[in-house]
């Protein structure tokens, strides 16, 4: 996560680089991460560790601008595509009440 294409880019690393995961970036560099290293999805360490590494996570993301109590739950649904009206897919932005695909650029 970021808000520029330098920032997309170093959090991108990050994920390549832990084998999945999540990273914020800022200014171009990584300001938080959460590696999720089995299977891409899932992480070795207690619930403890991980409430621990999401909470840096939301810090982070209040600190670059986010307003939300709780700014990772907003992003985790944004890729749930069953999710009523829209959802971000492998196959772009989906219309999911019309099942489509909606155009990014008019």
């Amino acid at each position: 996560m970021g808000r520029s294409a330098e920032d997309m880019a170093a959090a991108a690393g990050a994920v390549a680089a832990a084998g999945g995961g999540i990273a914020y970036a800022r200014d171009g560099r990584v300001t938080a991460e959460l590696p999720l290293p089995i299977g891409g999805l899932m992480s070795p360490w207690g619930l403890e560790e991980m409430v621990a590494r999401m909470g840096l996570l939301n810090d982070a993301m209040r600190a670059g601008g986010m307003e939300y109590p709780q700014p990772l739950g907003p992003i985790f649904a944004m890729a749930l595509p069953v999710i009523p009206d829209y959802g971000f897919t492998d196959l772009g932005l989906v219309d999911v009440t019309r099942q489509e695909r909606v155009p990014l650029w008019a």
